[in-house]
């Protein structure tokens, strides 16, 4: 009786952390791309056609057809399946981080407190550059982003068990390939991430003499993917307009993105780079057989220092505003991707030196590979949600090999922090939600003939919890036809 009580507390968080997700979703509305994804779509033909038409002028990512599918039904199914694709996600966190998903004997303190992390991971996401609005409160952003991180979690699975020697998972066994499909189609930072990982779990399970020939088989179609993303017409296009309004070489054009893309990482995503540079501390300490450890040391630990400093104390760090580029941005920009890519050369050296760790340099690489495209093109805010999370695995990976006994009341700590974090959430979702009635009120009394005015006042919204460009005059085609308004009636945007 006693075991089965325990078995029970240990999933207590995650239901706890479902039901709070059901309520904050119930105070979600249509934002942004949204209103596009209703106007072009309510008709499979009309998605269907879409999609094609995106293909050709912007690139082949799969997650607005699925967001058009889900908007079939308005946002009702979707405020339903986010909760649960959050709580899915939670679960292989933990699944990922032990090899099971029930708690051990002799472990049950520790499983139930790592089970409250994972199952309120959200809450442990930045609100900075919109990463926290943009990926679990805005629809389009979701499917773009939280989902393909779910299929590939799953997909990926096979590898990650022959990585860690975990048995392997027979009832989603023919589940995984079909994830593994959906998450590199879903997203090109998906695509990238999963043949990074593809590769690298090859590499280490060659070196073992064991190569297990679906890996094999699923690294090929992980590279068909890829090859699918990169000669897409519309990814072409794309990228020609990235660069337009810039003036300078192509090189300069490079630098300048970097220096954007590594801007919030001793800014709003600072905790990312101390926690990674705490592992990488831990892990050069215990495990690395460095050729230089004094200064993978000073590099690291430096790093750690600074990123959560560096605006307290006003020292140096990069900018935004970048025109023109100074030897102190460079010599920073260099700095910063030294200190990252050490922490990659701390983790390949531990695992050369203790094999089963090799799953970390491993999930560190295919994390910066979903960066790949965000990094070269200077892009923040939501496309950094694949390397915050799966920077959050390694995390939790490298605390497996720190004894329990420390760690206990730091990681009920983490997850005391998060809930609340998560419940602060609820005031300004919920405002925010109030004045999205107040449109809906608007938009009733003009189709009413009661009014010939509708004013989208985006100021009256809380930008940390919405899509920061929810009502904008470039959706007003959409905004138009999605609420049904006639060109006789006026909109007014106030951002």
């Amino acid at each position: 009786m006693l075991q089965k009580k325990k078995r029970y507390l240990f999933y207590l968080p995650f239901v706890a952390a479902l039901f709070l997700f059901l309520l904050l979703y119930s105070y979600s509305f249509p934002q942004g791309d949204d209103f596009t994804f209703v106007a072009r779509g309510r008709t499979l033909p009309n998605i269907w056609h879409y999609y094609l038409y995106y293909y050709s002028v912007a690139g082949s990512r799969m997650a607005n057809f699925f967001a058009q599918l889900l908007l079939l039904s308005d946002l009702s199914v979707w405020k339903v399946l986010t909760p649960l694709v959050t709580q899915g996600i939670a679960l292989l966190l933990f699944y990922w981080t032990t090899g099971r998903l029930a708690p051990r004997e002799g472990r049950s303190r520790q499983d139930f407190a790592l089970a409250c992390v994972c199952a309120f991971f959200p809450g442990l996401i930045p609100l900075g550059n919109h990463l926290f609005a943009d990926t679990f409160l805005w629809m389009d952003g979701s499917c773009n982003y939280l989902y393909p991180l779910l299929f590939l979690l799953i997909g990926l699975l096979p590898f990650w068990n022959a990585l860690c020697s975990h048995p392997p998972v027979h009832h989603l066994r023919w589940a995984c390939p079909v994830f593994f499909v959906l998450a590199g189609l879903m997203h090109e930072q998906s695509a990238v991430a999963i043949f990074v990982f593809c590769v690298g779990s090859l590499f280490f399970l060659h070196k073992r003499g064991r190569l297990p020939r679906n890996l094999a088989v699923l690294t090929a179609v992980s590279a068909a993917i890829l090859l699918f993303t990169f000669t897409c017409p519309g990814a072409y296009r794309r990228l020609m307009l990235t660069g337009q309004g810039h003036h300078g070489s192509p090189a300069k054009l490079l630098l300048h993105n970097l220096a954007v893309y590594f801007v919030p990482f001793s800014g709003d995503y600072w905790l990312v780079t101390t926690a990674l540079g705490l592992c990488g501390l831990y892990v050069l300490h215990r495990f690395a057989a460095m050729r230089f450890p004094h200064a993978a040391c000073a590099v690291l630990g430096f790093g750690t220092v600074l990123a959560p400093l560096s605006r307290i104390l006003s020292l140096p760090t990069l900018q935004q505003n970048l025109s023109p580029i100074s030897v102190k941005t460079v010599m920073l920009l260099l700095y910063w991707i030294l200190f990252f890519g050490w922490l990659f050369a701390v983790l390949f050296r531990a695992a050369q030196a203790n094999p089963r760790l090799c799953h970390l340099p491993v999930l560190y690489a295919a994390a910066w590979g979903s960066q790949a495209i965000p990094t070269v093109l200077g892009g923040s805010g939501r496309p950094a949600l694949p390397l915050v999370i799966l920077s959050m695995l390694l995390v939790l990976c490298v605390m497996q090999e720190v004894p329990w006994g420390s760690l206990l009341p730091a990681q009920l700590c983490t997850a005391a922090v998060a809930v609340l974090a998560l419940l602060n959430t609820l005031a300004p979702v919920s405002a925010n939600y109030a004045s999205y009635q107040n449109i809906l009120r608007q938009v009733s009394a003009a189709k009413a003939g009661k009014a010939t005015v509708v004013v989208f006042d985006q100021k009256k919204f809380n930008m940390h919890y919405c899509y920061f460009h929810s009502f904008i005059s470039a959706y007003d085609y959409d905004i138009r036809s999605y609420y049904q308004l006639s060109r006789k009636i006026q909109i007014t945007y106030r951002n």
